[in-house]
């Protein structure tokens, strides 16, 4: 999943502050440069996720990038 050009809060392009993420796989998504202030990742799947500033998330990232 590329969330690179997604509309997130407000409708602006690759902003995810205040985000509910909660339980959501995101394993190989990619948030590269993404607005992440404030979002929510309980339980969230980030393996294999591409991080804001390039790194990629272990297997096993649950609720954050490891």
């Amino acid at each position: 999943v590329n969330l690179t050009t997604a509309k997130g809060t407000g409708g602006v392009v690759n902003n995810f502050s205040n985000f509910n993420f909660t339980n959501a796989n995101l394993s190989t998504a990619n948030l590269l440069g993404a607005n992440l202030s404030g979002a929510i990742f309980t339980g969230a799947n980030l393996a294999g996720t591409i991080w804001t500033d390039g790194k990629i998330c272990a297997p096993g990232s649950i609720g954050t990038c490891n």
